[in-house]
């Protein structure tokens, strides 16, 4: 959606006064951020070699954008790294909406002597 220029906020609107206050929006982005950072302190052979993948980017654009920071697949790779380490996430409980029968890849044999083939999931 395309709004006029006298509808459009301004840059200086859009962003917070204060740069710090990002990490207090989400506590998820708070937690990943600071895991991430306390991961890079511990590992200083890590850090020394995303320093050298982000300082040369810097050059090239000045200030990252998305882009930029997309193109920098060994800071990809810590963020997944921690985020695998030390999930935002522990456990996701769901629910069926309704009853379905689920099959298994093979049938195993219960403490009775009877192959199951499936489960029925109920809602």
């Amino acid at each position: 959606m395309n709004a006029s220029a006298e509808d459009c906020l301004p840059d200086s609107e859009l962003v917070a006064p204060d740069e710090h206050t990002c990490c207090y929006r989400n506590t998820y982005d708070c937690s990943a951020l600071c895991r991430t950072l306390l991961t890079l302190a511990h590992h200083q052979d890590a850090q020394a070699r995303l320093h050298e993948e982000i300082h040369p980017a810097m050059d090239e654009h000045g200030e990252l954008d998305y882009d930029a920071l997309s193109n920098l697949s060994y800071l990809d790779a810590v963020c997944r790294e921690t985020l695998r380490w030390y999930p935002l996430v522990i456990t996701v409980t769901r629910t069926a909406r309704e009853d379905i029968v689920l099959p298994f890849s093979c049938p195993f044999k219960e403490n009775d002597g009877k192959y199951m083939h499936d489960v029925l999931d109920a809602e």
